[in-house]
């Protein structure tokens, strides 16, 4: 079934359990507060806020959202609290943006799980709040674009960018080009060789 958040005070996680889809809508709700969110294979979390995600934590916490197969929906446009951190499990999961633009946190990979990008709406990964450049860490897993929206990867730190290949499935990538900073780009490191897509 579907469960839509109200006022919400937990002393622990949130848990949305697939096939269930939760709906945390709390623009202007207060309180608000839960310590991390748990998402399962199957289960869908919407969102549209950084308060969507419970209480800013007051370090990195790189598990504070578990994406565990499951797909977390985004709709509106707004930044994630500076010390959000998503987590991909073995099980993979899936961002997906319906509207406006969404700066995300920082992105991590167990595993080196693939992490999908996709949706209609605008995509900053790993931005945080007050113009802090995050990271994204897939390890060796690949950072895929589909949808019709638009990403820019100019939001990251290029020197905290990890992942094996960016995959371009749909809508349009912007990124960073900066010689003079000693860092070319917003797409993380060079290769040492090539990786072209096989055919």
């Amino acid at each position: 079934g579907n469960v839509h958040l109200g006022e919400t005070s937990i002393g622990g996680t949130l848990m949305v359990e697939g096939p269930a889809s939760c709906y945390s809508y709390l623009t202007g709700v207060s309180p608000v507060a839960w310590t991390s969110t748990y998402i399962s294979p199957g289960a869908s979390f919407y969102v549209e806020n950084n308060n969507s995600f419970g209480t800013s934590p007051a370090a990195l916490m790189t598990t504070n959202v578990l994406l565990d197969g499951g797909t977390i929906i985004s709709g509106g446009t707004y930044t994630m609290y500076v010390n959000d951190g998503i987590t991909v499990t073995a099980n993979g999961g899936t961002l997906s943006n319906a509207s406006g633009t969404w700066t995300t946190c920082n992105i991590y990979s167990q595993s080196n799980t693939p992490v999908t990008l996709t949706g209609a709406g605008s995509f900053h990964p790993s931005g945080a709040a007050g113009g802090t450049l995050g990271t994204i860490n897939l390890g060796t897993g690949a950072l895929i674009k589909s949808g019709s929206g638009d990403c820019n990867m100019g939001y990251g730190n290029p020197a905290d960018v990890t992942y094996s290949n960016l995959v371009l499935n749909g809508g349009s990538l912007s990124f960073n080009y900066d010689q003079s900073s000693g860092q070319y780009s917003g797409l993380g490191a060079l290769p040492a060789t090539l990786n072209r897509s096989e055919e």
